[in-house]
């Protein structure tokens, strides 16, 4: 918001519409969370923007991360669908990306052992919000609720 009434300030009569002026509104308007081609990139790195000078005001990546994959996660939830956002928009997590597999999907022996290993069981970004906001199973959050609390 405040980045939006900067852009306004410093260019009166300025309409920004992505479609038209895409590559001037870029350095203005960093996005901290980028998803291209099922991968995600940041983009702003140590407060700079990749794509050009500053912007007005600093971006709070790290603080926003978690935010933005919470988002993501929940985003079927408008609908009333609680499964992962991941899922049904058929995108890789960073779970599924490491070679820990999805505990929603069928996961092979490998995966499965690497979460043994690790001791990672059935965590991933949607058990944390779905165990946070009481959405998941009764067994689910119980299990959760008790690890958390060891």
């Amino acid at each position: 918001m405040l980045n939006a009434s900067w852009y306004r300030i410093e260019r009166p009569g300025h309409f920004a519409m992505a479609a038209w002026v895409a590559d001037r509104i870029a350095v203005p308007f960093p996005l901290p969370l980028v998803l291209i081609g099922g991968r995600y990139y940041h983009g702003a790195r140590e407060g700079r923007s990749n794509f050009g000078p500053e912007p007005p005001y600093r971006s709070v990546m790290g603080d926003l991360r978690e935010d933005f994959i919470g988002l993501a996660t929940l985003r079927p939830l408008r609908r009333g669908d609680t499964r992962c956002g991941f899922i049904v928009d058929r995108v890789d997590c960073h779970y599924l990306r490491s070679g820990l597999g999805c505990p929603a999907k069928r996961m092979t022996p490998e995966q499965e052992q690497r979460r043994i290993d690790s001791g990672m069981d059935d965590w991933c970004h949607w058990t944390k919000y779905g165990v946070l906001l009481d959405i998941a199973s009764p067994t689910v959050v119980a299990h959760w609720l008790g690890r958390w609390q060891e």
